[in-house]
């Protein structure tokens, strides 16, 4: 199963957003781990305070890293069906990416994303 790994000093937001990657990526058949149990890979888990990420305000931050695999099945364009479905699938992604980082800061945030049930990220078909 392709692999997206979540890394970073901030555990919180590790945890939150790992668990709203898993409401709905299994589906999309993406696994979502924790790079900084997983992966030896320091770039990878983002576990130095010196990566990128780190370096904000607070000292900690969070970084998704998509392996190639689940980058294809992500963008797979090869037809326009496929087109479709991609674009459907990175509208939910960037939904649950928005749903925990509202969880985090406790705002509603000013993007604006196609509706979704407040349980899951879900996008709704309409």
């Amino acid at each position: 199963m392709p692999l997206v790994y979540v890394g970073g000093l901030f555990e919180e937001g590790r945890e939150t957003l790992i668990a709203s990657l898993n409401k709905e990526l299994p589906r999309m058949g993406l696994a979502v781990i924790d790079a900084t149990i997983e992966i030896r890979d320091e770039e990878i888990a983002g576990g130095s305070p010196r990566n990128t990420t780190n370096q904000g305000r607070l000292g900690h931050g969070i970084q998704l890293e998509f392996a190639a695999t689940a980058r294809d099945a992500l963008l797979a364009s090869d037809t326009k069906q496929k087109r479709r479905r991609g674009i459907k699938d990175l509208q939910l992604l960037a939904a649950c990416i928005h749903r925990a980082l509202r969880r985090l800061t406790g705002r509603q945030g000013s993007i604006t994303l196609p509706e979704r049930n407040r349980d899951t990220c879900r996008l709704r078909e309409g």
